[in-house]
């Protein structure tokens, strides 16, 4: 009987006496043969049982990472893998990367969920030399106004639910602690986020990048890449992973392709869609610079972008653009409620004012369906291009005066 089995089947503290008594019997029996052969007597001594046969740990809390981040059957983007190595990190910290995954029980859970709500929006810029753990405190302690939000610290408790959860589906635990476990969010999601007012979109139009109208401007994503989000209601990273052949003509309209690639990913399945160029773009000369990059065989529409570690094009351009439209449009005090996915929530509201069908305006967005689990969503050839052309050129924004943007 292996060491295994023997351990299962008796239970461990039958296992230890059950060992005991199989020392005791060795030990006399070497006793009886010291006798035999004329030597005197020894005292019995019974070392305890070796730690391996009475305690099993089980797996680290970072064995089961390991584990999960390199599980084959999911399959992520480096963006992803970089932002669990980042939130991990902290749940390290906070929990200990060390620690048996069966001993992370609920109170374990309750002062991690304590200890994030503690943390410093920047702990790493505002307590450089302190650990996760320790800068939770000292906020605490001194009253840090500037901490981490629900958002971000629900964020990190998805996290360590779904490895909980993958260490569950393995056998590891028999139950995840950490579910049920999140703060209140007070601020509604749509107002996370606001869309731009016209004043903010006459500012930002009007603003050093758009003053210069020259081809070479042009064909710079500072130009044109806050422009065509207007226009098409793509994402940041939508609009900076295009190549010049994601400009295509499909039954003589001008669109946009949106697919995926070796370097361009989708935030979902809806992502993927046609979206024909409105005629505002076409006027600010876009084919047109398409056809120069094409022309010159540059991989990407705005070569000027570099990719992140993380397979983003998006991110130093998220960063400058940031930099650049804050004091254009004022707004000191709420300048985190308008950033650059500002622009897909004026895009919803313009298809809305437009009377724009729901299905059309899902079609043009990548927006998941409200419906999408009924059956008649997945019949049909979809949208046809001429349809979709109709519906976005509908779309305008009163009192945006952009006439000195057109060629």
């Amino acid at each position: 009987m292996g060491k295994t089995h023997f351990v299962r089947s008796l239970g461990t503290g039958r296992v230890d006496e059950a060992v005991r008594q199989a020392r005791v019997v060795g030990v006399e029996f070497e006793q009886w043969l010291r006798q035999a052969e004329g030597h005197p007597p020894q005292p019995i001594v019974i070392n305890p049982a070796p730690q391996a046969l009475t305690q099993d740990k089980g797996k680290t809390f970072e064995e089961v990472f390991t584990l999960f981040i390199n599980d084959p059957a999911k399959k992520r983007t480096p963006k992803t893998v970089c932002r669990y190595h980042e939130i991990v990190s902290v749940l390290f910290d906070i929990v200990g990367k060390d620690t048996a995954v069966k001993d992370i029980d609920r109170d374990t859970c309750r002062k991690l969920l304590d200890t994030l709500r503690w943390l410093p929006a920047n702990a790493r810029k505002s307590y450089p030399n302190l650990s996760a753990k320790a800068a939770a405190k000292m906020a605490k302690a001194e009253g840090t106004p500037d901490l981490l939000g629900p958002v971000s610290v629900n964020g990190y408790m998805i996290v360590m639910s779904t490895i909980m959860t993958y260490a569950l589906n393995e056998g590891l635990i028999d139950r995840n602690h950490t579910r049920g476990l999140r703060v209140n969010d007070p601020v509604k999601k749509r107002d996370k986020r606001h869309p731009y007012t016209i004043a903010h979109l006459n500012a930002i139009f009007r603003g050093k990048v758009h003053q210069d109208t020259s081809m070479a401007n042009r064909m710079t994503a500072k130009w044109f890449v806050p422009l065509i989000a207007l226009f098409s209601g793509m994402r940041l990273n939508e609009i900076c992973s295009l190549e010049p052949q994601d400009i295509v003509e499909v039954d003589g309209v001008p669109c946009f392709s949106v697919s995926d690639g070796a370097d361009k990913h989708l935030k979902t399945e809806a992502s993927r869609r046609l979206i024909p160029i409105h005629q505002a773009l076409l006027k600010m000369g876009l084919l047109r610079v398409a056809n120069i990059r094409q022309r010159d065989g540059s991989k990407k529409l705005f070569p000027e972008l570099a990719r992140s570690k993380n397979g983003h094009y998006s991110v130093e351009f998220s960063k400058w653009y940031g930099r650049y439209s804050r004091p254009l449009i004022n707004e000191r005090s709420n300048y985190r409620l308008f950033v650059f996915h500002s622009y897909r929530h004026c895009f919803r509201d313009a298809l809305r004012d437009a009377k724009i069908d729901e299905q059309l305006a899902v079609a043009l967005g990548g927006w998941a369906s409200a419906s999408k689990h009924e059956v008649h969503q997945h019949y049909g050839r979809g949208h046809n291009a001429q349809h979709l052309k109709e519906a976005i050129d509908l779309i305008s924004y009163h009192s945006l005066n952009l006439d000195h943007l057109m060629m």
